[in-house]
């Protein structure tokens, strides 16, 4: 039997498990049309909705209910059904993609064809429509209306049967196989930016995240809109800067983070097949606002830093201030400043001390912080001089070098 009368047969089958009468298109639903619309494939929100605006004629047991959620109806179809005259709001209209089957069925249960493309326009499709297939849409009832929406309908291809079978390895956390089986699916098709990131995302697993930031870096380059390639290479450079203490990887961190929250949302068929095929992975709203929580982490200034001679110093800060010095030098030299607020943006300033010897003096301090929280700058203008020890000439010796050895200029960078 050829293809194109297999799917004529599915077409009528359909329709008659899901038609009505014409003279009695609004009555509600049967027990065995329910039946249908879950067998149709149906048994999610568009079936809800169907419900919906017909209504059932029978009450539900939960026997009944029970053996529909084994057929594969979801929650959303079941509480449509639980709800009186089968009329209960359902939630989020998912965002899986309609295919043919589906689109005959909402068609054939009379489903108006406005509602039908509308539900193309916002779930998309998950076929290409060719005029074979449109044809058969206007022969079941469709109008111009829902032809130029599956015209123009985003089509969403779903997770071939492969790409499924390896997110179970991931899921279960069987990552030799997982990896095995995605660079064998890479070397076949080299530029599908899906499975580039699914390698990328079992090795940034697995630990090897030099070689997953190579993967996902391709994946980016044959698909720009890839967010999750973006996120998942922020987070290997962060692991790298955390067991390496590489400050060129936590720059890179920082710098993919910004790019990801700045990034408008994209309109990108592979980032959807991603969200189907990592079904754990967060949504990006999500994993934006994660990623302002760790650039914001990544960009304080709180921390240890290192001077050029060497000497290690500490920023410490809370919302009632902060304080800057070595706590290990409790020597001849010393310097240590203090703030009385909560140090905000690239720069902040505070009263300061510097100890040179017997001369101490009072500073004024500004810390400046640049290149995402790993260089900072700090000086201090010397305000007033004294002797520690010593008479009036001493005092006199400090207040006369003030000008030269009062001030201190720091240029340190990030070492925790």
């Amino acid at each position: 039997m050829s293809h194109r009368a297999t799917r004529t047969i599915l077409i009528f089958i359909v329709a008659a498990i899901l038609a009505l009468p014409a003279r009695a298109q609004q009555k509600p639903l049967t027990q065995d049309q329910v039946e249908g619309l879950v067998h149709a494939g149906l048994g999610d929100e568009s079936g809800a909705k169907l419900i919906e605006e017909r209504g059932i004629d029978f009450e539900p047991s939960e026997d009944f209910l029970q053996s529909l959620k084994a057929a594969g109806a979801n929650e959303a179809f079941l509480q449509a059904l639980r709800a009186p005259s089968g009329a209960q709001p359902h939630g989020e209209a998912s965002k899986k993609p309609l295919n043919q089957l589906q689109i005959f069925g909402l068609l054939a249960g009379q489903v108006t064809t406005h509602r039908v493309a509308t539900l193309v326009q916002e779930r998309a499709i998950d076929f290409e429509p060719k005029d074979e297939y449109l044809q058969q849409i206007r022969v079941i009832g469709g109008d111009d209306e829902l032809i130029n929406a599956l015209k123009n309908a985003k089509v969403i291809k779903p997770p071939s049967a492969e790409l499924e079978f390896q997110a179970q390895y991931l899921r279960n956390e069987m990552w030799d196989e997982a990896l095995a089986s995605l660079k064998e699916a890479v070397s076949k098709q080299q530029f599908d930016p899906v499975l580039r990131v699914a390698l990328g995302e079992t090795l940034f697993r697995t630990g090897d995240y030099e070689q997953a930031i190579r993967e996902l870096e391709t994946a980016k380059k044959l698909d720009p809109n890839l967010w999750q390639a973006t996120q998942r290479m922020a987070d290997a450079h962060l692991k790298i800067w955390e067991l390496k203490k590489s400050l060129p990887d936590r720059v890179l961190a920082c710098e993919l983070y910004q790019e990801l929250i700045s990034s408008a949302p994209p309109n990108d068929p592979n980032s959807q097949r991603l969200a189907a095929l990592f079904a754990n992975w967060n949504d990006e709203t999500s994993e934006k606002s994660d990623a302002q929580s760790r650039l914001a982490q990544l960009e304080s200034p709180v921390g240890k830093w290192e001077s050029e001679s060497g000497e290690i110093y500490t920023l410490k800060a809370d919302s009632s201030g902060w304080s800057f010095g070595d706590p290990r030098n409790a020597g001849q030299y010393q310097i240590g400043a203090v703030g009385t607020r909560e140090p905000t943006g690239t720069g902040f300033s505070g009263e300061g001390f510097h100890r040179m010897g017997f001369c101490a003096y009072r500073l004024w301090v500004e810390i400046t912080v640049s290149n995402h929280g790993t260089k900072l700058d700090v000086t201090g203008t010397a305000l007033k001089g004294a002797a520690l020890e010593g008479g009036l000439s001493e005092h006199q010796a400090c207040v006369k070098v003030m000008a030269i050895g009062g001030n201190v200029k720091l240029h340190l960078v990030r070492k925790e």
